[in-house]
């Protein structure tokens, strides 16, 4: 594996809001990450690269109730907040 979880960390340490979100994302890919998911429940995410392999985070908080169901324009409403920095990721969350 080509990268690391400190590696992907300290990329994240420059995102500041969503504006940041796009260079974030494509500074992972030059460390050779292909995909990645994001467990919403507890905040682990796991980094895969070309070969499948993968590095995870672990969880990043108590786990939280995801609802099963989507209310579409309170999402959007939630999404644009937090990306212009008016929010923290588990508050984007909940």
């Amino acid at each position: 594996m080509k990268f690391t979880i400190e590696q992907i960390k300290a990329e994240h340490r420059k995102v500041k809001s969503g504006a940041d979100f796009p260079a974030y994302i494509q500074a992972i890919k030059n460390l050779g990450v292909s995909d990645y998911t994001v467990s919403v429940a507890d905040g682990n995410t796991r980094y895969f690269d070309t070969e499948n392999k993968k590095a995870e985070t672990g969880k990043k908080y108590d786990p939280i109730l995801v609802s099963g169901k989507l209310n579409l324009e309170q999402f959007k409403t939630r999404l644009k907040l937090h990306q212009q920095g008016r929010t923290d990721y588990l508050t984007f969350c909940q």
